[in-house]
């Protein structure tokens, strides 16, 4: 149910960027669990996926779906074609040194590569309430970015906004649940409402962009 959500919310996102999946070569950044890669496989010229985690890269490769999975600390210098999508969904605040990563990225990106990031929103209404009560502060999110520095960050990386939207995630009540209760340190709440197939839409300061390349 989790996975089938993760791609309602990515559906909902690429009609709300207003994009195009079609003859494109796509990129996504901290696949997970890799519940979108079929998604993307099954409207996309070719799709690609990025990990930190070689037991995800294993379980992706394990259900048979053809994408090229490659793990985050062994990038080649360039891969075989240039992507014209990059996605981030939720996953650009967990690098450790984007600037070095965005090199790269541009380095194998088409001449008119956009991408699609959706990221929590450093000085967002719900960050200066709730201050370190904020659901986005994890011990692996490395940093967040407010609205004005993402943009500055890739506008100096040869990227411009081209339009921005309000990013509505689907979640399940147990994932809304056990996210709330993992933050007070109790953890096993998911299986309390396991058999409860409901979504709600929200957005918890998270902010939606994309960004498109400058010749």
């Amino acid at each position: 149910h989790v996975g089938e959500l993760k791609v309602r919310t990515l559906t909902h996102w690429i009609a709300e960027a207003r994009l195009s999946l079609e003859g494109k070569r796509v990129c996504e950044v901290g696949f997970g669990g890799g519940t979108c890669l079929p998604f993307l496989a099954q409207r996309a010229r070719r799709v690609a996926g990025i990990e930190t985690n070689q037991a995800a890269i294993d379980h992706v490769r394990a259900t048979g779906v053809d994408v090229d999975l490659l793990r985050a600390d062994q990038l080649p210098a360039l891969l075989a074609a240039p992507i014209d999508l990059w996605l981030f969904q939720d996953s650009f605040e967990h690098l450790p040194d984007p600037s070095t990563f965005v090199a790269w990225m541009t380095e194998n990106s088409a001449s008119n590569a956009e991408i699609l990031m959706v990221l929590p929103r450093a000085d967002s209404a719900s960050q200066q309430l709730l201050g370190r009560y904020w659901p986005h502060k994890l011990s692996d999110h490395e940093f967040h970015w407010s609205r004005a520095g993402l943009i500055d960050f890739f506008a100096k990386r040869g990227f411009s906004v081209r339009s921005e939207f309000y990013p509505l995630k689907f979640a399940s009540p147990q994932m809304i649940l056990a996210h709330g209760l993992h933050k007070l340190g109790i953890d096993g709440a998911r299986e309390w409402l396991g058999r409860i197939r409901l979504s709600v839409p929200l957005n918890f300061g998270e902010q939606g962009l994309v960004l498109q390349r400058q010749r």
